[in-house]
């Protein structure tokens, strides 16, 4: 994964990506709910704005352990170990 994050950081929310976080705030301010079920996997939609959403087949944005299932965000552009190491267990 650790190559399909290196492109991910340089690639900007689009024009659909804008839209739907505008019709939340759209829907919401109309005291309305709003949640986006997405399939994609580049968290583009929460760094557009969209809040509620849920990730229908994860994130590349989310390192999860493999022994104890601690969850870590990942720093799109940053440094990494590889393999990661878990913060809690190691």
């Amino acid at each position: 994964y650790a190559e399909r994050r290196a492109r991910l950081a340089g690639i900007a929310p689009g024009p659909v990506h804008l839209a739907l976080a505008a019709l939340e705030e759209e829907v919401a301010a109309r005291g309305g709910r709003f949640l986006l079920i997405s399939q994609n996997v580049d968290g583009l939609h929460r760094r557009a704005g969209v809040r509620a959403y849920v990730d229908l087949h994860g994130t590349l944005l989310i390192d999860r352990c493999t022994r104890c299932a601690r969850e870590r965000e990942v720093e799109l552009g940053a440094a990494r170990e590889l393999p990661p190491r878990c913060e809690a267990c190691g």
